[in-house]
């Protein structure tokens, strides 16, 4: 969906925004996170043994189909992410996780968060990481030309992702092609 007040952007000028808002991406998740419990004690070494770091605590995928909100921790209901502010998380449906995001100028837009599609004739979606295809979802059916940032948002979320998607599980997703045949 093409947002009519939205100037053209150059293709300079869109590789330029692409690399602003990959590092400012990049520079949230590399902010090391709070412990939730405070922060652990050292424990003493006995005789000579040296004192080694820790290894990060196994955690498990998650059990359930991931959500958006686990997908791209820590931005959160109400985050900046880049220009693009995220307004909602949808439940879980129809095997994808949901976003609803908005742009500068106000202006809403879905995101689809479903399982990769790696098979011959499957949709292109704008952004994808090693398990997850992010699909801007404008009514268009991939006929319609899509607002260049809300794909950039889509890339800047597949960005996200890919720093999640190996604590989470990915079972319960489906492709978009399985999606659709599930709702028609």
């Amino acid at each position: 969906m093409m947002s009519t007040g939205t100037p053209r952007t150059s293709r300079r000028e869109w590789l330029l925004d692409s690399a602003a808002i990959a590092s400012s991406v990049a520079a949230t998740l590399a902010k090391p996170a709070r412990a939730a419990s405070g922060p652990v004690p050292p424990t003493a070494p006995s005789g000579h043994e040296a004192l080694v770091p820790a290894a990060p605590r196994y955690e498990p995928p998650v059990a359930e189909a991931a959500d958006a909100a686990s997908l791209i921790a820590p931005f959160a209901e109400g985050s900046q992410l880049g220009p693009w502010k995220i307004e909602r998380f949808l439940p879980f449906r129809y095997g994808a996780a949901i976003l609803l995001l908005s742009d500068e100028d106000g202006v809403s837009f879905q995101l689809d968060i479903c399982a990769r599609d790696t098979a011959k004739g499957a949709p292109t979606p704008p952004a994808s990481s090693e398990w997850f295809d992010v699909f801007l979802a404008n009514g268009g059916e991939g006929r319609l030309p899509s607002c260049e940032q809300h794909g950039l948002a889509a890339m800047a979320v597949a960005e996200v992702i890919r720093h999640n998607e190996a604590r989470l599980t990915h079972s319960g997703f489906l492709t978009l092609r399985e999606r659709l045949r599930r709702t028609d």
